[in-house]
């Protein structure tokens, strides 16, 4: 299911929060605006919603996807960290 939310102006926020966390349940890749590029986004830890990013993309498996994240807490899980990053 492809759908395009209208995101004008900061009450639009919730209604956009609320449909990509239902999203997430559906292991869907969403699409977000950002300053310069459209992010295509999923949850980090869902095999089946990253298989599908892979795929959307069409990225070999052997090669990283980015990962952005507001700290090193939200990445704890996902990366090994060198000890003087960490």
């Amino acid at each position: 299911m492809i759908a395009r939310l209208p995101f004008r102006r900061p009450a639009d926020l919730p209604a956009a929060v609320a449909a990509v966390a239902e999203a997430a349940l559906r292991h869907a890749v969403v699409a977000i605006p950002t300053e310069t590029f459209y992010g295509l986004a999923v949850v980090p830890h869902d095999a089946v919603a990253v298989a599908r990013l892979f795929a959307a993309k069409g990225r070999p498996a052997e090669k990283a996807l980015p990962v952005v994240a507001a700290n090193l807490e939200q990445v704890d899980s996902l990366v090994v960290l060198p000890r003087r990053l960490a």
